[in-house]
């Protein structure tokens, strides 16, 4: 999920899904959580399934239509405004299990409902990061249209190749698919909804994270090193800025 800031909660309800909608640049951001039913989206000329235990999420802006498929059907959601680094992309997630998230947005509705106050908003806002926090690595899916994607398949494949070289370079990428950086970084960014600098810098912080859990490792610079950094101190900055701590302390 693409970094935000300046979260906004605007509101937190359940109810029962609608036959049919057509929204049109839809006011706030959203997630949406299917507790029963299923309904059918589409969303940027895509169809897509949104049933029951999956979270979709709907930017800003957006503009789709909707249709109930099943004649139960109920969700919970809750509304928001943010500020992104990047234009943000429509995302589902398949949620596993015994996930927490379902329960942390009933929780928001229920703070929601309470006679408005600061505490009330603060509880609504920290319920709502447990909830980003939990959507780290769960699998989500993007709304790109499929030539779009295999367009730069090419650089993607080398990418996940050399994901930890030092040597890898971003300015090699657009020249695997044949075509301009600008128009590479446009699809990349609407396909993984990050730029592919911040795509290698945070999937090499997540390894290097891994490794520092695991406490198999020699120094900071070995780690550093592992992951595709040349410079430690380089990486502690990235890594402090992301996590809060220094990769020495963590």
């Amino acid at each position: 999920m693409e970094w935000m800031k300046d979260v906004e909660i605007i509101g937190a309800i359940s109810g029962n899904s609608t036959t049919n909608a057509k929204i049109t640049e839809r006011p706030s951001h959203s997630f949406v959580y299917k507790i029963s039913g299923e309904s059918l989206y589409v969303l940027r000329g895509k169809q897509v399934c949104h049933k029951a235990g999956t979270l979709l999420f709907i930017p800003r802006g957006e503009s789709y239509a909707f249709h109930k498929t099943t004649e139960e059907g109920t969700y919970r959601l809750v509304n928001f405004y943010a500020r992104f680094d990047l234009v943000p992309a429509p995302l589902l997630f398949s949620l596993p299990e015994g996930d927490p998230i379902p329960s942390l947005l009933k929780k928001m509705e229920s703070s929601w409902r309470l006679e408005p106050n600061v505490s009330n908003k603060y509880e609504t806002l920290s319920l709502f990061y447990k909830m980003l926090s939990c959507l780290t690595g769960l699998e989500q899916t993007r709304y790109v249209p499929k030539k779009m994607q295999e367009r730069i398949e090419p650089a993607v494949n080398y990418l996940e190749s050399h994901l930890f070289d030092i040597d890898l370079k971003v300015s090699k990428l657009p020249a695997l698919c044949g075509m301009s950086a600008p128009t590479f970084r446009r699809i990349f960014v609407a396909r993984y909804g990050s730029s592919p600098r911040k795509y290698i810098i945070d999937h090499r912080l997540q390894q290097a994270k891994i490794i520092l859990e695991s406490g198999e490792y020699n120094s900071i610079c070995e780690v550093a090193q592992s992951v595709g950094y040349e410079d430690p101190l380089y990486f502690s900055k990235h890594f402090k800025a992301t996590y809060g701590t220094a990769p020495s302390k963590f």
